[in-house]
């Protein structure tokens, strides 16, 4: 602003000049904060407020904006929220203050469902969740720690349902304050790891240590190794966890990379036969650390995936190896629940697969001294007269002979001799279901 000064003396003598004054506003608004008790609904387990509800704002120039940082609520908050207030004023200035909101939970009344069917998997097994067991207001159930227990036959592995049948069920509360699981013990000591090394092919691995090995060293260091054998078959050496409870996982690795881009060290967890997250696939040297969520069902596969061929102007195999290991539970909060109990029938609905098959085979059933017997394959079990020119079984001088029989007199004395000393029981398909 511009602005013009005039001076006067005692004889009326003046003199003006002007100048520029320069208006500032550099103090900041005031926030007054209104700590808030808020209750999650039964129905979808959120709360919300306004920004009114938390704070009012003051500034002798004029307030342009009020906002808070949160202002829905959920069930994983739970506890106490520090939610900060920004007021600004016209002029840009800004102040921020913290505000408290207590976030509660009505306890649910959540009971047992009696009886539930669940189809299992490929590999006949299945999972329970609380989801799946518990009725009445189930809106902040999975903030809750809850321990299933089936009493199939491995109740150790807790909500995994293994083979059809009908089983009972438990679940309780379980305490929200358990330490973390470190290095391989407990639920994670060896024994509980399915350990393989196996070609994709579906030969056998040969001798221990030959090409392939996965082992614990102790419980601290898991190893695996592998070299190929030169035949160009895909050799996998692995570990398998399969989790029963949720948490977050922690590692140190180390690949040496000796056959860099083509071996691939490779951790991974799936659920279901379905990759859920690849953490760690590296076909170089590498070391680092690892941490990745799990969840109850998820199954762990550590490993190396190896070409099948030694490396080029070497025989060193790959290797990786896992220390520091360490499985920490989730934060849980604590719920006043009583254990309870139902059945759950556990269906398998998968066909069966097939695994061999009986091949067909053709045999012209005339000059029977002719064939060489040591040549026919081992699945002949039967020798018929091939009709030839649409000739009927009466025309050919079988009556009442039947379509598909053996027509006697065709089967040659060595060919009979050749099937009884196999055995009389026929060769059939073989069929495989988890």
């Amino acid at each position: 602003n511009e602005v013009t000064l005039t001076v006067t003396d005692v004889n009326g003598n003046s003199s003006t000049c002007t100048a520029t004054v320069t208006v500032e506003d550099n103090i900041a608004p005031e926030i007054v904060v209104t700590p808030q008790t808020v209750v999650l609904s039964n129905a979808n387990g959120t709360a919300t407020l306004t920004v009114a509800d938390l704070a009012t704002a003051t500034d002798i120039c004029g307030i342009a904006s009020l906002t808070a940082s949160q202002l829905l609520f959920t069930c994983e908050d739970i506890g106490e929220v520090e939610v900060i207030i920004t007021a600004t004023d016209v002029n840009g200035n800004v102040t921020t203050a913290p505000v408290i909101v207590t976030v509660q939970f009505l306890q649910p009344n959540l009971s047992c469902i009696g009886e539930i069917n669940l189809t299992l998997n490929d590999d006949c097994q299945g999972l329970l969740i609380p989801r799946m067991v518990l009725t009445g207001n189930v809106a902040c159930l999975d903030v809750f720690g809850f321990d299933i227990t089936v009493m199939d036959s491995d109740p150790s592995n807790g909500p995994i349902i293994d083979g059809c049948g009908s089983f009972q069920y438990s679940i309780r509360s379980i305490d929200p304050t358990l330490p973390p699981t470190e290095d391989f013990t407990g639920d994670f000591a060896p024994a509980n790891w399915l350990l393989e090394a196996f070609y994709t092919d579906g030969f056998p691995i040969g001798q221990s240590g030959d090409i392939g090995i996965a082992e614990f060293t102790d419980n601290q260091t898991l190893r695996f190794q592998t070299l190929g054998d030169n035949f160009g078959v895909t050799l996998i050496a692995r570990a398998q966890y399969l989790f029963d409870q949720a948490g977050t996982v922690s590692m140190s690795y180390d690949y040496n990379g000796a056959d860099a881009g083509f071996d691939n060290a490779v951790v991974l967890y799936t659920f279901e036969g379905d990759v859920a997250e690849v953490i760690l696939d590296t076909d170089m040297p590498e070391a680092g650390e690892l941490s990745f969520t799990v969840e109850p069902g998820n199954t762990l596969f550590i490993g190396i995936v190896d070409d099948g061929f030694t490396p080029i102007g070497s025989n060193t195999p790959s290797e990786l190896t896992i220390t520091n290991f360490v499985f920490t539970p989730p934060s849980l909060r604590v719920l006043d629940f009583e254990t309870c109990w139902g059945i759950v029938n556990a269906e398998d609905k998968t066909p069966p697969a097939v695994v061999t098959e009986v091949e067909d085979v053709n045999l012209l059933c005339v000059d029977l001294d002719a064939n060489t017997l040591t040549t026919l394959p081992a699945n002949i079990s039967k020798c018929y007269e091939v009709f030839s020119n649409n000739r009927s079984a009466t025309a050919s001088g079988q009556v009442g002979a039947v379509a598909g029989t053996t027509v006697a007199g065709t089967m040659a004395p060595q060919l009979r001799a050749r099937l009884l000393a196999g055995g009389l029981t026929p060769l059939l398909p073989t069929f495989t279901d988890g």
